[in-house]
């Protein structure tokens, strides 16, 4: 049995409601683990690398390289296998 994760861009500070996509590490398809790191972001002060919360196979990808993303935002579906 499966279950479906929506990946969320979580809230940074109380600053930074909005950020850019730099790159995201993983295609569709392909494995992620927990706490590996899924997407880089850009803030208008750094880069950051957010790690994923769950492991299992990246679904879909919602957004793509160089979008503007709010926080609270689905970036990604990952099917988590329930054990």
């Amino acid at each position: 049995m499966s279950n479906i994760f929506e990946f969320r861009l979580p809230d940074l500070s109380e600053k930074t409601s909005e950020v850019i996509l730099v790159a995201l590490s993983k295609k569709e398809g392909e494995r992620i683990e927990k706490d590996e790191t899924i997407v880089e972001v850009m803030t208008d002060k750094a880069s950051l690398e957010i790690a994923s919360p769950v492991a299992g196979i990246i679904k879909k990808n919602l957004r793509k390289e160089g979008d503007i993303i709010f926080c609270g935002e689905i970036l990604a579906l990952i099917i988590q296998e329930e054990k």
